[in-house]
């Protein structure tokens, strides 16, 4: 037990300490648009010969038509080894991972199994088959030999994809299918439906009714021809001879494990089949046992005897054994239950098939940049039959696996659900115990947002003991399969290429203020963003063509962040931006002063892809629009007034402006818009008459200041006041105390809004000289 443990635990380390460079480059982001989905999107070509983790080319067979379309160049595909694994078959304790002692499972090598890359295809390939060529090598091998197989799958590319009903893959059928994956640059609206990959995945041993054969009760493996024990299920080390698949009977012709696809052994993370307690008459009914998802399946239930309950051989099926070294460079789907045996063929479907095991669930792939809405993501594996009476159960389907990557999930209610299917139980039509079926393992999820999924196992099988006074209901020696695991990782640990979300430009536009009366300027701020975790963007462009009256204000006062050439010409209708660059994950902001010289609303929108950038060659833009509007009201007007408050001879009673005299200064302001000026766009310089010095007093009482504001029906309040004394060149003079000569120029932005036809005014005072 030290060393399956300590070769769990290094096989872990392995996954998570493996390369995870990945290919610097990007697909088509977006290349299929906006849609709403749902059935099957995928596509799914076999590989007819191996694939180096250097190459670029391999052969493919005729396509599973699943759904989704022939492959062009530029789409995005993904590269599965689906088995590889090595296994032990000698008929002893070291069936499967070749340590003594039971359980005879597991494997001996992994090998490729469950790795996978994102690609860039090159070529076409159409659904009959042909030369795929991709982008660059992905340093992953895929190998197609004997019973390793890995496929090629057309991964559709939207913009924003909404579900309309369940999305699910292709089921697994020996060769293609039982993979969904789906990229998604925007957003991924789940809308309460159900991204659903149950039971899809590796199928469960084919339940056969049998009259008995050669070989004993303690074998591990024997031919599927000898009539005896029941089917291994089917996982990442082979295929069996018999198999359950869309509630039939299906056969490959031959048998998929060397020395035998029959009894107990469990190949991999394929649940054993029911090694029969007496296989000459194959009439003593052993369980399968589950299949392994992250964790591994229990073992099938004892089988018949005279004196059952009690005194029958354990020889059920053991579990198919957990795959832990999963994460984002390997995801398997979950492997098949083993077959009990049957003699009397009882059940339905009847002739022995109810006691098939069940299969894994599949395996699930979204990449998005944004979740919303509520919805499930499933990859159970299936519950085995429980219409069995006096014969034995399947054991249940292991866990799948679930990978979900999203940098902004905030918006959605996602439930994630990776579980082992329950053994096949035969407690109510039973006039004694009969083996019931092994639970499936948990699965594994694995999410960039820190999610947990329900990973638990499947409940073993029980069946009937007629022995108590009353019946009583036991497991007889099935096992619950153990629980699966949740993963954090990262996207940029996903192995190839970058996902559509981090293959674009985010673009966001910004008026401020979004409303100004006619003549007043707004900043108007455009900012771009590189969402791709690892690599820079370079020949960063933009194009921001305005709507007609709006143009860059004299001065532009443009700003660029972003680096490269920013050309913003003093009333021209247009702003543009070269040669820019973006490092990975980072924002970059150009701004511009713009004005509209006659009243309405102006909105400013950057089409998709009005922003261009390269990546390591590959071009890439924004896929959203990006607008504001800027609401211009008629244009304000103001007024001044002047009042003598008192002169040095008559004091306040009938003063004249005479030298020493004080004048109020009184500025009206009208905003006649039938819409308010926003806060901060109300902008009055007022310029001294050079015979006065301004009154740097307090002009209505103590601590008042020298300026008062009058804000009329307006939330306007006195905001900055700053004084200028050189001609209004700049404003940061601090007059002195009492009658000032150097102020030149007054200027004052009220702060708050001025509502719609309403009138405010401002008012301060002067020394005549």
């Amino acid at each position: 037990m030290i060393s399956r443990a300590r070769g769990a635990f290094l096989a872990i380390i392995a996954a998570f300490c493996a390369s995870n460079a990945r290919a610097a480059q990007c697909a088509t982001a977006g290349a299929g648009g906006s849609a709403t989905i749902s059935g099957t999107v995928n596509n799914y070509w076999p590989a007819t010969a191996s694939l180096g983790s250097g190459g670029t080319s391999v052969t493919l067979g005729a396509a599973r038509f699943s759904g989704g379309a022939a492959i062009a160049s530029g789409d995005l595909v993904l590269i599965m080894q689906m088995q590889d694994a090595s296994i032990n078959t000698s008929n002893n304790n070291r069936y499967g991972d070749n340590i003594a002692g039971d359980p005879g499972s597991g494997w001996t090598a992994l090998n490729s199994s469950g790795n996978f890359a994102f690609a860039r295809a090159t070529s076409v390939v159409p659904t009959s088959g042909g030369t795929l060529t991709i982008a660059a090598p992905t340093g992953v091998a895929f190998t197609r030999s004997g019973q390793s197989r890995f496929q090629v799958i057309r991964v559709p590319q939207y913009i924003n994809a909404t579900l309309s009903g369940t999305l699910s893959p292709a089921s697994w059928n020996g060769s293609t299918g039982g993979v969904l994956a789906l990229d998604v640059a925007e957003t991924l609206a789940l809308s309460g439906a159900t991204i659903g990959a149950d039971g899809m995945g590796f199928r469960g041993g084919g339940g056969r009714q049998l009259g008995g054969g050669s070989g004993a009760a303690t074998d591990y493996r024997t031919n599927a021809t000898n009539n005896a024990n029941g089917s291994k299920g089917e996982g990442i080390a082979g295929t069996p001879y018999y198999m359950l698949y869309n509630g039939a009977l299906v056969s490959t012709g031959a048998e998929g494990y060397a020395n035998g696809s029959n009894a107990r052994g469990a190949p991999a993370n394929a649940g054993g089949g029911g090694t029969d307690g007496n296989p000459p008459a194959n009439d003593e009914n052993t369980a399968g046992g589950g299949g392994g998802g992250y964790g591994t399946g229990g073992q099938g239930g004892h089988g018949w005897c005279p004196t059952a309950p009690t005194g029958c051989d354990q020889t059920g099926g053991h579990g198919g054994v957990g795959v832990t070294a999963q994460g984002a460079t390997r995801l398997t789907m979950g492997g098949g239950g083993g077959a009990g045996t049957s003699n009397n063929g009882t059940g339905t479907p009847g002739s022995g098939l109810a006691s098939s095991g069940a299969a894994g669930g599949g395996v699930v792939i979204i990449r998005a940049g944004t979740i919303t809405g509520s919805g499930t993501i499933s990859a159970d594996g299936a519950a085995a039959d429980s219409t069995v009476g006096n014969d034995a159960n399947g054991g249940g389907g292991g866990g799948g696996s679930i990978l979900v990557s999203s940098p902004n999930t905030s918006g959605a209610s996602l439930t994630l659900r990776a579980r082992g299917g329950a053994g096949g139980s035969n407690d109510t039509a039973n006039t004694r115990a009969h083996g019931p079926g092994g639970g499936g393992g948990g699965g594994f999820v694995a999410t960039t947002f820190g999610a947990s999924g329900t990973v638990t196992g499947g409940a073993a099988g029980t069946t009937i003991d007629t022995t108590t006074d009353p019946d009583t209901i036991i497991s007889y020696g099935a096992a619950a399969g153990s629980s699966g695991a949740s993963a954090s990782i990262t996207a940029s640990s996903i192995v190839g290429l970058s996902s559509g979300n981090e293959c674009k430009i985010t673009t966001t536009k910004d008026i401020t203020p979004a409303q100004v009366g006619a003549g007043m300027s707004s900043v108007m701020s455009i900012s771009m963003s590189n969402p791709n975790p690892t690599l820079a963007m370079s020949a960063l462009a933009l194009v921001d063509s305005y709507p007609s009256g709006l143009v860059n204000r004299t001065p532009p006062g443009a700003t660029n962040s972003c680096g490269g050439t920013l050309t913003a010409v003093a009333g021209a209708g247009s702003l543009g931006l070269s040669g820019g660059s973006l490092a990975a994950g980072a924002t970059c902001t150009v701004t511009v002063n713009v004005v509209a010289a006659a009243g309405g609303s102006y909105t400013n929108t950057i089409p998709a892809g009005g922003a261009t950038a390269t990546i390591s060659g590959r071009t890439v833009q924004n896929l959203i629009p990006a607008a504001d509007t800027l609401t211009v009201t008629g244009a304000m007007s103001a007024g001044k007034t002047a009042t003598v408050v008192s002169d040095p001879v008559h004091g306040s009673s009938n003063p004249y402006a005479t030298p020493g005299a004080v004048i109020e200064y009184l500025i009206s302001f009208t905003n006649p818009g039938a819409g308010s000026i926003d806060a901060g766009s109300i902008l009055i310089v007022d310029a001294l008459s050079p015979n006065v010095s301004f009154l740097n007093a307090d002009i209505a009482g103590g601590g008042s200041g020298p300026v008062a504001i009058a804000p009329g029906a307006s939330t306007l309040a006195l905001g900055a006041v700053s004084y200028s004394n050189d001609g209004g060149a700049t404003f940061a003079y601090t007059p002195s105390s009492g009658a000032d000569p150097n102020v030149t120029h007054i200027r004052l932005v009220p702060s708050g809004s001025m509502a719609a036809a309403s009138t405010a005014s401002y008012r301060f005072r002067v020394v005549v000289e």
